[in-house]
């Protein structure tokens, strides 16, 4: 843009006068006003990644200085924020809005108002559903992260959440809901996680067979680590013989080579952590597979 160095200058000059310690907050306050803040927000849809960055660093000057905008300024972010999930439109900022945000939630005290909370299941969790989600996720799991670090029994609203917004249709936002899952688990309070265990299992098996290789080996990726192996054998043994269920169909039914070894590799590393689960749960299979032949045969 041949006028961004004559907008540049503008933002510049703006953000030292609201960072100067020489200029009073009497006098500022005359001039940015919250019309003049929520002006500054609309501007976050530009098209300029530098126009962008150089409002959220004036965004946040503002924020340090004038206290008593605090509320409403975050409010105003969380508007923009919930217009992204009724409106199917891409909006530049929100990756740079969430990265504020995020900076905010930081801040909030122990134990959470449930306004604060608020923010994590009306605004942020929505946000999953959108379907450019790969263009902010990562500014989104930062904040959801930073609810859950503070209240670790949010993580089981989160997960809940992914489960309902399953995007069924779309590989990739798939394997992003793979990696949360992951990352909650790993938080999730245990008598939350044995909740979830029957809906979480039945997904977690419907992913492993995926016929998209990614969120198969996505799935299957999740079987190396041991910290997830300890979770799940310590709290959802109930539920292991359906995932081997589906990894037996993944080891004989599966397109991709890859996912073929890895299922191998997987069936493998459970039978040598309990062989006698295993051996249920591989009778069980085979005593499923031989009725349903006997139904087909009827």
């Amino acid at each position: 843009d041949p006028a961004w160095p004559h907008l540049e200058l503008a933002y510049e000059l703006l953000v030292r006068v609201v960072s100067s310690k020489e200029v009073e907050l009497a006098f500022l306050t005359r001039f940015i006003t919250q019309s003049f803040v929520l002006k500054l927000l609309e501007l976050f849809d530009s098209d300029d990644p530098r126009e962008r960055e150089i409002l959220k660093l004036l965004i946040n000057r503002i924020y340090v200085k004038f206290q008593p905008m605090r509320s409403n300024l975050r409010q105003a972010i969380q508007n923009t924020l919930l217009l992204a999930t009724t409106e199917n439109v891409v909006q530049n900022g929100l990756p740079e809005l969430l990265e504020m945000l995020g900076q905010y939630i930081k801040a909030f005290q122990i134990p959470l108002k449930e306004k604060h909370q608020e923010v994590l299941t009306k605004v942020l969790l929505p946000l999953q559903k959108v379907e450019w989600l790969g263009a902010f996720h990562s500014q989104l799991l930062d904040c959801i992260k930073k609810f859950t670090e503070k209240e670790p029994g949010l993580a089981y609203e989160v997960v809940a959440s992914l489960l309902r917004f399953w995007p069924c249709r779309m590989a990739s936002k798939q394997v992003l809901f793979l990696s949360e899952i992951d990352d909650m688990m790993g938080i999730m309070p245990v008598a939350d996680l044995k909740r979830l265990q029957p809906m979480l299992a039945r997904r977690l098996a419907s992913c492993l067979s995926n016929v998209n290789s990614d969120v198969s080996e996505k799935a299957l990726n999740m079987w190396k680590s041991e910290k997830f192996l300890k979770m799940i054998f310590a709290n959802c043994r109930d539920q292991l013989p359906v995932i081997i269920s589906e990894l037996y169909n993944n080891a004989t039914q599966h397109w991709h080579s890859t996912v073929h070894t890895r299922t191998l590799e997987v069936l493998k590393m459970l039978m040598e952590r309990d062989a006698e689960l295993f051996d249920a749960s591989s009778a069980k299979h085979r005593k499923s597979c031989e009725e349903q032949d006997r139904q087909e045969a009827l």
